[in-house]
């Protein structure tokens, strides 16, 4: 398609394409039935007429051959009975927030299980203490993958009091198709969620997942998470009046890696049916890690890590069991004690 150009006169063009030259005089004309052709077949303008030069990236072709070389339409989704419309995308990113971004630690539900298909409000708890502090939550959705995202916020307290309340919010979150989702909030993988129909039975038990360790060096939005041992758990209780104690389980290792970053730690609590013991449930902990992304090299040391693990609302006054690995660690009465410490023996 390129004609011949002295090696004195192309050292003086920097744009690459191909022209048009004759003898000493260049045509002020586009070459007869040709054009400056782009990569997806449309006909651009050159970069100069005389002489006949297509700009960086762009090359001479015919009408034809340029309308030829444009790449297929994209498969566009027509409704039910497409089957090679393939995904839909990514939801557009949620509105920004007003208030200052804040990771949430966790999320709790009546029941650990999601309706497909049906929209619905994800709970997000903050561990930390306000009096009357609004909480903010949006969310994208990218089908594909199965990833829910959360960005959330937590804005400053307008009230002065003594009462310290635990700031919670909810999410809303369109239809999700039948599946166990992967839960990503403010940029940093957090939990998984099951999305499934209820088989009729008994419902899964309340449940809060807290949320895993951000890893600075992430590669993906996914994590692998592998349940670990505890060597010491604790319940940290924080009874207010009127309302269910609100508990938080501290599991700690006395022997963790550099590597390692604490996963997502769920707590689950089974009603006990039971008449050997008092009214009250199981308090069921599953601590897990993951690997971080970071090129690092850890020495052969064990270091302490401790991870908190936010639990179901409980009734004052009932009797709860705390287990761990399938062991009971020890007992409590809701709302009498405010810190209870087991150390598991080797």
């Amino acid at each position: 398609m390129c004609h011949y150009v002295p090696a004195v006169l192309s050292a003086g063009l920097f744009l690459s394409g191909c022209y048009t030259q004759h003898g000493d005089e260049c045509d002020d004309r586009l070459p007869t039935a040709q054009v400056c052709c782009d990569g997806a077949g449309n006909a651009v303008p050159p970069a100069s007429t005389c002489p006949f030069v297509c700009a960086r990236g762009t090359s001479v072709a015919s009408e034809d051959e340029c309308a030829v070389s444009a790449p297929p339409p994209p498969v566009v989704d027509a409704g039910p009975g497409t089957p090679d419309a393939g995904p839909p995308p990514r939801d557009a990113a949620p509105p920004p927030l007003e208030c200052p971004l804040l990771r949430a630690d966790a999320t709790c539900l009546e029941s650990f299980l999601v309706e497909p298909g049906v929209p619905f409000e994800l709970p997000v708890t903050f561990d930390a203490c306000a009096c009357c502090a609004e909480t903010q939550c949006a969310a994208s959705v990218d089908a594909a993958s199965q990833t829910l995202y959360l960005t959330t916020a937590l804005c400053p307290d307008p009230c002065d009091c003594d009462t310290c309340n635990t700031p919670q919010g909810s999410c809303s979150v369109p239809p999700l198709a039948e599946g166990t989702w992967n839960v990503v909030v403010n940029d940093a993988a957090a939990f998984q969620l099951p999305v499934y129909p209820d088989a009729g039975f008994v419902p899964p038990p309340p449940g809060c997942a807290s949320y895993a360790e951000p890893d600075v060096c992430a590669v993906s939005d996914r994590i692998e998470p592998t349940g670990w041992r505890p060597s010491r758990i604790c319940a940290e209780q924080h009874p207010w009046a009127g309302t269910p104690s609100e508990v938080t389980l501290i599991v700690a290792s006395d022997c963790w890696s550099c590597g390692q970053l604490l996963g997502p730690c769920q707590v689950t609590l089974e009603e006990r049916h039971t008449f050997d013991l008092p009214p009250g449930g199981e308090l069921r902990v599953s601590p897990r890690y993951y690997w971080t992304d970071c090129d690092v090299d850890c020495p052969d040391v064990c270091i302490e890590a401790e991870q908190r693990c936010i639990a179901p609302p409980l009734v004052p006054g009932d009797f709860y069991r705390v287990w761990a690995d399938g062991e009971v660690m020890f007992s409590f009465i809701a709302g009498e004690a405010d810190y209870i410490c087991r150390v598991r023996t080797p």
